[in-house]
């Protein structure tokens, strides 16, 4: 749940996955490595900011949806009248990267629930301001990984693809301004996959039959603040409006089936599991003054709980009085502790200073104080202390002074929001000094050190370690046609130079053969996948039982038990073991596996493993070959 692992919050991911079903196919395991620069104290070391996510509850495990909450800042964010970030909640946005001087950056940025992406907008070949009220004749160039592209089409929506071929779709705003880009609406994935998200109705959907209802619900009993409140006159934080508070963060968010029931809009009768959000009286105001708590009870009942503390701008992070401030009139909440489900105490804890810094205009003929965020001076994870030194400007190093696994961070000056060197409890990590910040070296304390290597689009393609290597290839263009695939390697060799093959499925950009290097008696194994379009069926919110948009998923693979493969033919007789994969369930669950080969007698034999699962997309049952069924129930 809210728990940070202690040991692994910075660290290499080599090959990250997301399987759509049990039967996916894994992915060649070269792979751009990720680092996590957050410690095990939920503080992001890149910024000072403290950063923690709660899963808060889920439906159909791989096939189906789940929700959480995050905060990525120690301010309480009051955009739009929302309490936390919501997983789903994503959209576009002007960010400013550089503003000193003479130096100004601005950028699209667009998130949703998996990445951020940042766009300079150009005409022309010459790059313009991100606000500018241009209308037409520019495009989107993606600043850091060019593999990230942004579109705005004919329908009025716009379209971010990755480099997986993964599209999240976005609204446009009032005009077709370069920034006007509204809330996230859909994401779909290479296979076909697809995650609706509908703000006005208060719902996600997924095209195989399962849904997040938010429920919004105000009682007259939230619109009194806490007695303890101290009671002050400024106008500088937002007024009490517990209606509009509850217009913008649910009471309760459900997950359900709706494969098995038709409750989109009307009240569910079944027991679907759901999370409750229980917010101090008074809000949005009464966060901004003193103490305040957050319960969050998730779908098995667990109650984690945020503490909050206001703290007043007046102050600088000495505790003195800034000038140009008056004491008790602007306040910032941050988040000051977490007591996570099953915990008897505040599990997490923080304290915070108020930091500022010097900004220029654009023009660079004027100076001005102004406030950031706080940032984290000390953290608590149950009795273990750790500290942190925090320069007073944004981009200044971060020092862990503490005994954290991330020690120090060392942000780029040249480039904000990119990292120039950190070091961990176990060895440092350099970067590209580029947009793309790709990761060049991890310096182990032992001494081993491993170097990355990337061709031009941003793809891996070689890391070496203690004088040896595993490399890859990837095709040399990408165009439109071949997005879903041409980010993932054609071969990858291994420290002795065997390599490995690999073709994919155009349509759904999975795997469609995998080619090993021969054995000791020269014989190559080869792995063919086959693929189909299969739709879920379930009720639509009009209460119709519908067919959702088709998902490509793996049916068969083959491969030759003793011989080669050639044209997709084994050279032996018999020889060819074929493994089927079916989906008889309206939420395309995987019911049924079967195997079919040749016995010991070289007889054609075919062996069936059958799976059930609950409402709520839980496996609760496996039939073994032994049982000799020749289908599945549904």
């Amino acid at each position: 749940m809210c728990r940070i692992p202690r040991n692994i919050r910075a660290f290499i991911l080599m090959g990250l996955i997301i399987s759509f079903n049990t039967s996916a196919v894994t992915l060649p395991d070269l792979a751009p490595p990720v680092v996590l620069l957050v410690d095990e104290f939920g503080v992001n070391l890149m910024n000072g900011q403290v950063t923690h996510q709660l899963e808060t509850v889920s439906i159909g495990n791989a096939t189906g949806l789940s929700h959480s909450i995050s905060s990525y800042t120690n301010n309480f964010s009051m955009k739009g009248y929302y309490g936390y970030q919501d997983k789903y909640y994503g959209k576009g946005r002007v960010s400013i990267l550089k503003n000193s001087g003479t130096e100004f950056l601005d950028v699209i940025q667009v998130n949703d629930f998996q990445n951020t992406a940042n766009f300079t907008v150009m005409v022309n070949g010459q790059q313009v301001r991100a606000d500018s009220q241009i209308s037409s004749g520019y495009t989107y160039h993606a600043l850091g990984d060019t593999r990230h592209s942004l579109e705005r089409k004919q329908d009025g929506y716009i379209y971010w693809t990755k480099p997986d071929g993964t599209v999240s779709k976005f609204l446009s705003g009032t005009h077709t301004y370069p920034s006007s880009i509204g809330l996230l609406v859909q994401v779909t994935y290479p296979n076909g996959y697809t995650i609706d998200i509908d703000w006005v109705s208060g719902k996600v959907t997924s095209n195989t039959g399962f849904a997040l209802k938010y429920i919004y619900q105000f009682d007259e009993a939230d619109r009194y603040m806490d007695s303890s409140k101290p009671n002050l006159p400024t106008t500088q934080i937002p007024p009490v409006n517990p209606e509009a508070w509850a217009q913008y963060n649910p009471k309760y968010i459900q997950a359900i089936n709706t494969a098995k029931e038709n409750c989109l809009i009307q009240t569910c009768t079944s027991h679907w599991p759901k999370a409750e959000f229980d917010w101090p009286g008074g809000m949005p105001r009464s966060i901004f003054l003193g103490y305040s708590e957050l319960r969050v009870i998730d779908a098995m009942g667990g109650e984690t709980k945020f503490y909050f503390r206001s703290y007043d701008l007046a102050y600088d992070e000495h505790g003195g009085l800034v000038s140009w401030k008056t004491p008790n009139t602007e306040f910032s909440p941050r988040l000051i502790g977490i007591k996570p489900a099953q915990s008897t105490s505040a599990y997490y804890q923080y304290t915070y200073k108020n930091a500022t810094e010097s900004t220029g205009s654009n023009n660079g003929s004027e100076t001005s104080w102004v406030h950031i965020t706080g940032k984290v001076v000390n953290s608590m994870l149950g009795n273990e202390v750790n500290a942190y030194g925090i320069g007073t400007g944004y981009y200044s190093t971060t020092q862990n002074t503490g005994n954290g696994n991330v020690r120090r961070v060392i942000p780029s000056t040249d480039r904000p929001g990119t990292v120039s060197f950190a070091e961990l409890i176990d060895g440092t990590l350099d970067y590209e000094p580029t947009w793309r910040n790709l990761l060049k070296t991890y310096t182990k304390n032992s001494g081993d050190k491993e170097i990355y290597e990337y061709d031009t689009r941003g793809n891996l393609i070689k890391v070496t370690k203690n004088g040896t290597w595993i490399s890859g290839e990837y095709p040399s263009t990408c165009p439109e046609s071949t997005r879903k695939y041409c980010n993932k390697p054609t071969w990858t060799s291994d420290a002795k130079g065997n390599k490995t093959w690999f073709t994919y499925h155009p349509q759904s950009g999975e795997l469609e053969t995998i080619t090993y290097p021969a054995n000791k008696n020269g014989i190559v194994r080869k792995i063919r996948y086959e693929y189909a379009q299969k739709q879920a069926y379930y009720y639509a919110s009009n209460g119709n039982r519908i067919y959702g948009s088709p998902i490509w998923l793996k049916t068969a693979e083959r491969t030759c038990a003793k011989t080669n493969t050639i044209n997709n033919v084994c050279e032996g007789t018999n020889d060819e073991v074929i493994t089927r994969y079916e989906y008889n369930s309206d939420n395309l669950f995987l019911t049924g596996i079967t195997v079919t080969a040749a016995d010991g007698n070289n007889i054609i034999i075919t062996k069936r493993t059958c799976y059930q699962y609950d409402q709520y997309g839980n496996k609760i049952g496996e039939i073994e070959p032994k049982a000799n069924l020749t289908q599945c129930a549904q």
